[in-house]
């Protein structure tokens, strides 16, 4: 069940109690029924992760879905989405954290579009029931116009097809298609994000540098910005610090010795700002960043925006030693290059990453 995802024919919804529902076909019943006596046949819908997945959930089952079967003679009308609809169903993971919500919710949804032909489908979305920490913003607010939803809110009824529905006719609201199954498809799969040794045994996305192109490209889009627009063809380059990223104190920096050393020994060549991000809109992230040349960051959250770098950008992680926060994400993501740094010495070490800026901008013209 942690590794399944799944395309549906009009699965269902019983508006009543609240279920997904799936009414099988005369032949998938008699498929049904061989089910046991052949271990071999596999398409039949069983459990699912409908939300993307974190190993620490696994043993509590959390996210776990699937749809109930029941029998269609005893259903005599519905209603149905229209036909260029797709219904997505989902437990949103990380609203108070854009990194996890970017890379453990919208990844996995786009990946589930993209493995089933339906990114020219128009999405519906059924954000299913997880208990959140307290004072989270509503994800979807922030993040829907990056999949297409207008405003961040669900479509309305009448913009997808539906209206006039009356449970005294039906219950049943029906799509034509549908997709879940979201585990395996995160940034981590079933690896932590980079806090432990052995999270670095088994790498997850080895070969997936052009899936998340596709993903940055689809976000872009969607939210009308330009994909493939780079300003690192002409001085100066703008060098972003983002800062006091996380509330934890170990991990919470301003960068003021780092930002203010780099100014001075790079003069004219640099612009150096630096940004608390949590104070600016998502599509303001993804502003700055677009702009930059270089990106450093403590890892983590505070990282999200350089996932919209330009092509040959610099990014720029700080960890506390040993600790390297989506480091399978960012070492596969080959549109850009990655250095790690820790946050034990940093401040001694402030020439090594003056030193390391200027070597990567001095590189950019050989990119280009």
């Amino acid at each position: 069940w942690m590794y399944r995802s799944c395309r549906f024919n009009n699965m269902c919804f019983d508006a009543e109690t609240r279920q997904f529902v799936l009414f099988p076909s005369h032949h998938h019943q008699m498929l049904r029924s061989q089910v046991h006596k052949n271990i071999f046949l596999s398409s039949i819908p069983g459990e699912m992760i409908s939300s993307g997945q974190h190993n620490m959930w696994l043993s509590m089952g959390r996210g776990k879905w699937v749809p109930e079967i029941r029998n269609a003679s005893n259903i005599t009308s519905f209603y149905q989405l229209m036909h260029d609809t797709v219904w997505i169903s989902f437990f949103p993971v990380g609203g108070c954290n854009p990194g996890h919500f970017l890379w453990d919710t919208l990844l996995p949804i786009f990946t589930l579009l993209e493995i089933f032909d339906f990114l020219d489908k128009k999405l519906f979305f059924t954000e299913m029931t997880m208990k959140r920490k307290r004072n989270c913003v509503e994800p979807m607010q922030d993040f829907g116009p990056m999949m297409g939803i207008k405003n961040g809110t669900l479509p309305k009824n009448e913009e997808i097809g539906i209206s006039g529905i009356s449970k005294n006719e039906s219950n049943i609201i029906c799509a034509p298609y549908s997709a879940s199954g979201m585990a395996w498809f995160t940034d981590h799969g079933l690896n932590r994000h980079g806090s432990t040794n052995t999270d670095f045994l088994n790498p997850h996305n080895i070969g997936k540098g052009p899936t998340l192109n596709r993903f940055r490209s689809y976000l872009l889009s969607n939210l009308g910005m330009p994909i493939d627009h780079n300003p690192l063809q002409r001085k100066p380059y703008n060098v972003t610090f983002s800062i006091l990223s996380s509330k934890d104190d170990d991990r919470r920096f301003d960068f003021t010795v780092q930002s203010q050393a780099v100014q001075a020994a790079l003069g004219k060549e640099v612009q150096v700002n630096s940004f608390a991000m949590w104070n600016y809109t998502v599509h303001q992230q993804i502003q700055i960043a677009s702009q930059s040349a270089v990106f450093i960051s403590i890892g983590g959250g505070g990282t999200a925006p350089a996932f919209f770098l330009p092509q040959g950008a610099s990014l720029i992680v700080y960890g506390k030693e040993n600790e390297r926060m989506d480091w399978d994400l960012w070492n596969n993501y080959a549109r850009i290059r990655v250095h790690w740094m820790s946050t034990k010495h940093m401040d001694a070490d402030t020439k090594l990453l003056v030193d390391l800026i200027q070597d990567e901008l001095e590189s950019l013209p050989d990119l280009m």
